[in-house]
């Protein structure tokens, strides 16, 4: 699914737009840490905005969106080609487990982390997937000098509201 996902979003929001094809778009970019995309699926979505909409919360959620992402580049933590094969990785174990990401987060302090928050997974679920995804990461030689982290954890409450709720729009 998320394969597949990968393979026709951007096709699909550069063909057809839309706030919801845009936004998906701009998050798979963010899975997988390419900043261009990223702004430019944010920017096209935010020109699908108006102001009752909350554009500005959107333009700042691209910001922190660019922000996560590039700090992890500029700290090098990781690689862009590093971080879209943790990404792959990552979601590769939860189409094969048949889970939806509750959320994805990324810090780049101490080493770096890539966090998927997993919707209705048990703790043993999720001991589960790490070692796979461990094991996995463990496989792939370019990622030996990779310091950021890849982890599922289950879902949790924010203590953080997002900056921009695309889902009400």
């Amino acid at each position: 699914m998320f394969r597949k996902m990968h393979e026709v979003i951007f096709d699909l929001a550069d063909t057809f737009g839309g706030k919801m094809l845009s936004m998906m778009a701009a998050c798979e970019a963010f899975r997988i840490g390419d900043l261009e995309l990223i702004k430019k699926y944010i920017e096209y979505h935010c020109t699908l905005l108006t102001d009752d909409e909350d554009r500005a919360g959107a333009e700042e959620y691209m910001q922190e969106l660019i922000g996560k992402v590039s700090s992890c580049y500029e700290s090098k933590v990781c690689t862009p080609a590093q971080f879209a094969l943790l990404g792959h990785l990552a979601y590769s174990i939860l189409e094969r487990h048949r889970y939806v990401p509750h959320n994805l987060d990324l810090f780049s302090s101490m080493g770096g982390d890539y966090r998927v928050q997993v919707e209705k997974a048990t703790p043993e679920k999720i001991v589960e997937m790490n070692a796979e995804l461990a094991e996995l990461i463990c496989e792939q030689e370019s990622l030996d000098d990779c310091e950021l982290t890849a982890r599922f954890t289950v879902e949790r409450e924010e203590h953080k509201k997002d900056t921009y709720d695309y889902r009400k729009y």
